[in-house]
């Protein structure tokens, strides 16, 4: 049994994305053992920790999976707020959700948004956004080696809180409450991901395991984010969970009603852990 397990790049699911978007594969294939089914790429990477368009029998239509942190396909996407049939593939108002893959591979990184099909284009201009973003990224890096302002961990973990606030208010959904306990929860996880980049613990448990209250459902989104004042790294966090689809929808999820947002300052990165419950 092969270990289904990656390096994360700085954004989890934004960083399948960019790896990915601009290199889709051709002669990909389902593949099943003792522990369940997966996508297998002809260069032998799969989608993981990400939903994603695959066109398994190749005839050019497209449904919308769900693959765990190991690649397996998983059927358990309730906490999500989305559902599922039998073989796995979306469901929008009862119905297999569709699409035909840009550039007519057989897989894409995507998920339908607010019933409607999400899609990265595969052209130059989405190279370019991913290009620049980089460029972005390293200059950011430079300057907050040189410039970069004192930041409290606890002020910009209140100011993310803010800004979700705000991209929720905007998709109609409600506010989160701040509970002090899942702020110190997600603290810790933001020192454990600065070190091992994972929604999976140092003792290889789930990244919820650091909640030590009792919830009804629960999720995490986490980022490594550069930036020379707290405004910018705010900003940075949030805008990269708002591009990642999987992180986005975790982010607007109607059902959540409690948050703690964690910051961990390493040298010039902040790596930022924000979790969501819904109570019992």
């Amino acid at each position: 049994m092969r270990t289904y397990r990656k390096a994360v790049m700085a954004i989890a699911a934004a960083g399948a994305l960019a790896a990915l978007a601009a290199v889709p594969s051709y002669a990909g294939q389902w593949q099943q053992d003792g522990n369940g089914w997966w996508w297998q790429n002809d260069d032998g990477s799969y989608p993981y920790w990400m939903w994603a368009w695959i066109d398994g029998n190749h005839d050019g239509i497209a449904e919308n999976y769900y693959f765990d942190e190991n690649g397996y396909l998983s059927t358990d996407t309730a906490s999500q707020g989305l559902q599922v049939n039998e073989n796995g593939a979306l469901l929008i108002n009862g119905a297999v959700c569709t699409a035909q893959i840009p550039g007519g591979g057989d897989w894409y990184p995507g998920v339908a948004v607010d019933g409607k099909m999400f899609v990265a284009e595969a052209d130059r201009s989405e190279v370019n956004a991913v290009e620049a973003a980089l460029a972005a990224e390293r200059e950011a890096r430079e300057r907050a080696a040189n410039e970069r302002e004192d930041i409290d961990p606890s002020e910009l973990a209140l100011r993310i809180v803010e800004l979700v606030n705000e991209e929720r208010v905007r998709k109609g959904k409600a506010e989160l409450e701040i509970n002090d306990e899942l702020m110190e929860s997600a603290r810790v996880r933001a020192e454990e991901v600065s070190e091992n980049f994972s929604h999976t613990r140092p003792d290889g448990t789930s990244c919820l395991t650091a909640i030590n209250l009792e919830y009804a459902a629960a999720s995490e989104n986490a980022a490594h984010i550069y930036g020379y004042t707290m405004e910018d790294v705010a900003q940075n966090a949030v805008e990269a969970w708002i591009k990642s689809p999987g992180h986005h929808v975790a982010m607007i999820q109607s059902k959540w009603e409690e948050t703690g947002v964690g910051v961990y300052v390493n040298g010039t990165q902040v790596s930022v852990v924000q979790l969501f419950i819904k109570n019992k």
